[in-house]
């Protein structure tokens, strides 16, 4: 079996990508992984072709939610789902994500369909989430808070 961790850090990191931001009540799903490369933790999931399936970005899916960060998942899919796993996705409550663009805590939130980049950015291409809005503010490529109504 592989070393799981052979490395580690001074303290704790304040927050991950796909990790619940608060306590309050949120929902959560539970899908099914189609996608043959996997889904990260923290990303886009979008409509798969069965009912109880969801997948990364991709034109013309509807958006089903955010995935998020799993410490059971099998050592060797470090950071991702592996294709079939069950995802937990969650659909309400705040979420940290990577930001695909530099955002304003409060700004109306779109994923870009070719990429699954979470974004502020109105433009073709960009799915605007419905009621989601930026919880903080961050750089693009830094964690920030995303709020699912």
């Amino acid at each position: 079996m592989p070393s799981v961790q052979t490395s580690y850090l001074d303290q704790a990191v304040s927050a991950v990508a796909g990790m619940i931001a608060s306590s309050e009540p949120s929902t959560v799903i539970s899908r099914i992984c189609e996608t043959a490369a996997g889904i990260g933790f923290g990303v886009v999931a979008v409509q798969g072709v069965g009912d109880d399936e969801v997948r990364v970005s991709e034109a013309g899916k509807a958006f089903r939610g955010i995935t998020l960060m799993d410490k059971t998942v099998r050592p060797n899919n470090v950071d991702q789902y592996a294709q079939y796993d069950n995802v937990a996705v969650i659909t309400k409550g705040p979420v940290w994500v990577l930001a695909g663009a530099t955002v304003v805590a409060g700004e109306p939130a779109l994923f870009v369909e070719a990429t699954g980049a979470l974004t502020n950015v109105v433009a073709a291409g960009n799915v605007a989430i419905d009621g989601a809005i930026f919880d903080t503010s961050a750089a693009s490529g830094a964690l920030c808070v995303l709020r699912l109504a």
